[in-house]
């Protein structure tokens, strides 16, 4: 499927129904990352929503620079264009990176969030060179090299059959990026990981996942994100690397369905607060301070 979403066209898979579930994809990948995951949520009564971020997979770049918070409106907007006014968003990586931006600036329109290997402030400056090279040899039209570069780092070296399909597959995944949006996607990994140094604290339920040998987010630092995150809770998937939704699965998928149901019926406080003035025929003045997008929020299909 496709939409125009502030002024380019995005794609997007939209599956099953039930309450609304958001899968954002991490870089350098695409919406096919979750294939794994679609149709089994869907199977399991949410409405999943997979869409390409603009600049990968079949989603065009258009002409804004290429940050999270660019990202984030295009989600934001997919929402309201589906008649989507609050869902739970799932964002791996990259992915994690825009669940986040949601939450800080459109708070009403999530239910919960899980955020899959998050990027985390890289931990030397040996991994922040490594970003910049691979950026500079994409822009000198070494694309491939850069490609493989990168997969070198993310996957583990064993050479078995299983880890080549995998590493196979993320590598084609990768090989439909735009050159020029994959560097700009490396020089943001080297220099824009920052987050964690503003202390922000979310009370949104949140679930926090990582591969036990992610050579890129490792659970210690994970741990860093759960504790800014104190309504939540932290799984880790034993003998899985960065893209153990490749991996595991099967256990991932667990996961993500246990924390769905429990949180499919998760009320914000906000709204317990509407709720309570109702009862007690108090005036409604605070709505008056909601933003414009919020008129939609009791729509929403969760």
């Amino acid at each position: 499927m496709h939409a125009t979403i502030n002024g380019i066209k995005i794609a997007f898979d939209d599956v099953g129904s039930g309450p609304a579930v958001i899968l954002l994809h991490g870089f350098p990948f695409n919406r096919q990352m979750w294939v794994s995951q679609v149709e089994d949520l869907a199977e399991n009564g949410f409405r999943v929503i997979a869409p390409d971020l603009r600049g990968f997979g079949e989603s065009e770049a258009g002409d804004k620079p290429l940050n999270i918070r660019t990202l984030s409106d295009d989600v934001s907007r997919l929402m309201k264009y589906l008649g989507i006014g609050r869902a739970v968003l799932v964002g791996m990586s990259l992915g994690g990176e825009v669940v986040l931006d949601l939450l800080r600036r459109h708070p009403r329109k999530v239910v919960a969030t899980s955020i899959l290997a998050p990027m985390m402030p890289l931990a030397s400056a040996e991994e922040q060179l490594r970003y910049l090279n691979f950026a500079e040899l994409i822009r000198e039209g070494h694309h491939q090299t850069a490609i493989d570069g990168l997969c070198q780092w993310i996957f583990s070296s064993d050479g078995t059959k299983e880890n080549q399909e995998i590493v196979d597959k993320a590598r084609r995944l990768m090989e439909t990026v735009d050159p020029q949006t994959l560097a700009k996607g490396m020089t943001y990994c080297a220099q824009q990981q920052k987050w964690v140094e503003r202390g922000e604290r979310h009370k949104t339920p949140t679930l926090v996942i990582s591969g036990e040998n992610d050579p890129l987010s490792s659970p210690k630092q994970a741990e860093v994100l759960s504790s800014l995150l104190p309504v939540g809770r932290r799984q880790v998937i034993r003998e899985t690397g960065h893209l153990f939704n490749f991996e595991a699965p099967e256990d991932l998928n667990q996961f993500l369905v246990e924390f769905l149901c429990e949180v499919s019926d998760y009320k914000p406080s906000y709204l317990q607060m509407a709720a309570d003035r109702v009862r007690s025929s108090l005036n409604f003045d605070f709505l008056h301070d909601y933003d414009e997008e919020a008129e939609t929020e009791c729509e929403g299909i969760v």
